[in-house]
């Protein structure tokens, strides 16, 4: 198994593998479980550390009725397993109970999906929460490698999930600037815009037709089934189901598998998505006991030499219990508040999480004693070609005070500068705008920018009585960011998805010196 964090601040993905799985040699649990939201990466660590051992308890009572699974092939043959999906279901609510209950996690607006696989010899019990995947590599009658799905995406397109959002006066559509991405809406407010119909918690959902009951289903494994790989959206947003076995079919070590499919999910993004932040990735590969060889045909031989060329660090096996937070993710998960998740979750292709009820809002927050300076800084972003800078300048009709006339003349000297080193870059557009009063600018913040960007830098002065916030000091709530950050920004009004960061200019303070007698 492998993991790799994406660009949101930390890693929300978590996953475990339990061998021995209710003390039965024969036995092994794989669970994949990936977090959204502020405190998403919690959730979902709270689910990987505690839902295994709720169904292993299931399990065990189970076994005192029933010797040992069925050998019927299907699941209403099998009464072991319509046994165990009663209890698999009332585990993952008594779970989704205890999230709600536990003081220590916020999962109003933050959640998991879960996506597990229990295998007892030739049983293979599969359950799913979400949108994680599990599919199945096996060999069809040409003994070619086919991949068999064997959960499905619980998304709010899906007809019967959406009926029973909007049957509870939940909302299912989706936004004009993703119009393939159906989200689960609150009935008066325009949030959280979850891209999923079942999840553990998000409890500002739960009565408007979120549930988190998972989808249980069996198969009976044969001599063709090779192996099972378990993984977060990270991966299959970007890779096909036969992409998936390709890639770990070509590991000549099976500790490798995982290694190898997170980091060419990983390349697919910068490749299909590069205007996009890379999603959080996490894979289980479980093989079965068969070797998973392709056959000699040249187009796999062509894909497994293109694998092959990427060198790949030394990966640990599945043997290990749990995934592990890196000294990194743990650095910055001790640094990140509620508050900041905004301008930490990032923006990828997809979030799972479009906005956060209105009382959750934060914004990033930073103090500078010298805005020229750090803007110039934050202006060498240019120099990445992999990224689209647009830098707008409010500039205040009939300004005739001596001192905005002086910082205008810094700002001209600074951007003209800029765009001189930049004559050539078209990653780079220059905007300039004139605005009478606030009134302008808010409108032109409000709409005008409400584009995808991914980082929005607003620099202002220390002066609040700047003729382009006139009329707006009614709003400033957040006196250090102002109207600019802390009011238009994060308003319901404006739509933008992207994190905030703020660059105050800070007054200058006189001090006299005594006088020495």
């Amino acid at each position: 198994m492998f993991t790799q964090q994406g660009r949101k601040g930390i890693n929300q993905d978590a996953m475990t593998v339990w061998e021995n799985f209710t003390g039965d040699k024969d036995t092994v649990f794989c669970g994949v479980f990936d977090g959204h939201g502020p405190a998403g990466h919690k959730i979902a660590r709270h689910v990987r550390d505690n839902l295994p051992s709720k169904l292993s308890t299931a399990i065990k009572l189970l076994k005192r009725n029933h010797e040992d699974y069925s050998n019927g092939s299907k699941s209403s043959q099998n009464p072991f397993f319509r046994a165990l999906e009663a209890s698999l279901v009332k585990a993952y609510e008594e779970l989704d109970d205890e999230l709600g209950l536990a003081s220590a996690v916020d999962s109003y607006s933050s959640g998991a999906t879960a996506v597990n696989i229990i295998k007892k010899g030739e049983h293979l019990i599969i359950a799913n929460l979400g949108d994680s995947r599990a599919v199945l590599c096996t060999r069809d009658d040409r003994n070619q490698l086919v991949p068999v799905q064997l959960t499905t995406d619980l998304k709010p397109e899906i007809a019967s999930e959406a009926e029973r959002i909007r049957n509870c006066k939940g909302r299912v559509f989706a936004m004009d600037e993703e119009p393939d991405v159906y989200r689960v809406w609150m009935p008066d407010e325009d949030c959280p815009g979850l891209a999923m119909a079942r999840a553990f918690g998000d409890f500002c959902l739960k009565d408007y037709g979120l549930i988190s009951i998972p989808e249980i289903s069996y198969r009976k494994l044969t001599r063709e089934d090779q192996f099972v790989v378990l993984a977060t959206d990270g991966v299959w947003d970007v890779l096909t189901n036969s992409e998936v076995i390709r890639t770990v079919a070509c590991a000549s070590k099976k500790e490798m598998a995982a290694k190898m499919l997170v980091s060419r999910a990983v390349r697919a993004w910068r490749t299909k998505y590069p205007g996009s932040k890379i999603d959080d990735c996490a894979a289980i590969c479980l093989f079965l006991g068969h070797k998973p060889l392709l056959t000699k045909s040249k187009s796999d031989t062509s894909y497994c030499s293109s694998i092959s060329q990427v060198s790949y660090p030394h990966a640990a096996g599945s043997r290990s219990m749990r995934s592990q937070a890196t000294e990194t993710e743990l650095s910055v998960h001790s640094r990140m508040s509620l508050e900041e998740y905004s301008a930490l979750k990032g923006v990828s292709r997809v979030n799972s999480l479009v906005k956060l009820p209105r009382f959750a809002r934060g914004l990033s927050r930073r103090r500078s004693g010298n805005r020229f300076e750090d803007i110039a800084g934050l202006l060498r972003m240019a120099d990445n070609t992999s990224i689209m800078l647009t830098i707008i300048r409010f500039i205040a009709m009939n300004n005739h005070s001596t001192n905005d006339l002086m910082e205008e003349k810094q700002d001209s000297n600074m951007i003209s500068e800029f765009r001189r080193n930049n004559i050539d870059n078209k990653n780079v557009k220059y905007i300039k705008r004139s605005v009478k009063e606030g009134a302008d600018t808010a409108a032109y913040m409000l709409h005008a920018i409400a584009d995808d960007f991914d980082l929005i830098l607003a620099g202002r002065r220390h002066d609040n009585n700047s003729q382009v916030l006139i009329g707006l000091s009614e709003w400033n709530e957040v006196e250090d960011l102002g109207v600019i950050g802390d009011d238009i920004l994060v308003s319901s009004d404006f739509h933008n998805k992207a994190s905030v960061m703020v660059i105050q200019q800070q007054a200058s303070v006189m001090v006299k010196e005594d006088k020495k007698h």
